[in-house]
């Protein structure tokens, strides 16, 4: 997932940070789904609130790309 960033020369913490704003994208649209609007918008508000998560956001490992497939 993370081959194009090596390809086309980019910094190393613009696709992590592409990869984790696509996987909250869908947390909010599975949790609006099955609960409601409301819920729906909490998700961006929990997930950034994670400080695990803001971290990871900008690293080069597997733990986004494997939330995101999970969606």
């Amino acid at each position: 997932m993370f081959a194009p960033m090596v390809w086309f020369k980019l910094a190393t913490w613009i696709l992590p940070v592409v990869v984790c704003g696509a996987s909250v994208g869908l947390l909010y649209r599975i949790v609006t789904e099955l609960i409601d609007g409301v819920a729906g918008a909490m998700v961006p508000l929990w997930m950034v609130s994670l400080g695990w998560f803001r971290t990871v956001s900008m690293m080069v490992m597997s733990h986004v790309p494997m939330l995101l497939l999970a969606c």
